[in-house]
């Protein structure tokens, strides 16, 4: 059995990930999308001074803005069915008779669950490893991703 390796000891100490986000929100009068921000988020590997050199990922992430949207006369399930995998999600965690979380989030959480607007991490992209990676860490690769 082959020991993985942590990241830090991947790339070493002096290189770092970090991660660059950008939003996209609604507006204008666009009915219930207005409350739901898309947000993409670009994973990179960087040097010792901080300089990218490759993105080696991608998160897409929806924010559901429930504070705002049930202030301003909108419902959780409106919400919810602006997208049908966010709509899903919503059946999974939301009780939209009681207009509460489902009582498994609300037992685990407890009196912690106070924030109403979600955050859905929907996918997480990693991208093919660059020439460049492989000569920092020829071994790891060999071991760890080309013969896995």
């Amino acid at each position: 059995m082959v020991d993985r390796l942590h990241y830090d000891d991947v790339l070493g100490l002096e290189k770092g990930l970090t991660i660059k986000y950008s939003f996209e929100s609604s507006l204008g009068p666009t009915e219930n999308y207005r409350y739901k921000q898309s947000i993409v988020g670009r994973i990179m590997l960087q040097n010792e001074q901080g300089k990218d050199l490759q993105e080696v990922g991608r998160l897409y992430l929806d924010r559901l803005l429930f504070s705002t949207g049930v202030n301003s006369g909108w419902d959780h399930f409106s919400i919810f069915d602006t997208e049908q995998y966010l709509l899903e999600l919503g059946e999974c965690i939301w009780n939209f008779e009681k207009q509460d979380y489902v009582e498994p989030l609300n037992k685990f959480f407890g009196d912690d669950l106070m924030e109403w607007d979600i955050l859905y991490l929907h996918s997480l992209e990693v991208l093919a490893v660059s020439a460049e990676l492989a000569v920092w860490c020829p071994g790891y690769l060999s071991r760890n991703i080309i013969g896995h």
